[in-house]
């Protein structure tokens, strides 16, 4: 279903379609008195078809414990159409759109009993990537 909005114009980057990629989740049953670490890793490619990916790696792990008491990994690609010349300005804005909805899906699997549920906060994917990118990551 299209909507058209009066007075606005569509914007250079269109979702065409989100895929939860890849889960993977373990925990032991005590996670009591954990300190989560959150890793995020992202790349971008085309499809044989053209149309541009962004994919995005969320991976939460206890980070005082290598045995593994608690780790997630959500993987999730966004299939984009870019209306622009220069696609590489809009691969922030392709993660921004992304995030929303592998945070939601980090909740949902962590909602469980005996479990708080993981509750990502929001984040300014620009300026993580300004960060990422200074300190060499």
């Amino acid at each position: 279903m299209d909507l058209n909005v009066e007075g606005v114009s569509e914007g250079k980057i269109r979702l065409n379609d989100l895929i939860i990629s890849g889960v993977s989740f373990k925990r032991e049953r005590d996670i009591q008195n954990i300190q989560l670490e959150l890793r995020v890793g992202h790349r971008f490619f085309k499809t044989e078809s053209g149309e541009d990916v962004a994919e995005l790696i969320l991976d939460i792990k206890d980070k005082n414990d290598n045995e593994g008491r608690l780790d997630l990994k959500v993987t999730a690609c966004g299939f984009f159409s870019v209306n622009a010349e220069d696609k590489t300005d809009y691969r922030p804005n392709m993660l921004a759109i992304i995030f929303p909805y592998i945070r939601s899906q980090i909740t949902l699997i962590t909602a469980q009993p005996n479990m708080e549920p993981i509750v990502l906060p929001t984040v300014n994917i620009n300026e993580f990537l300004k960060n990422k990118k200074a300190g060499g990551d």
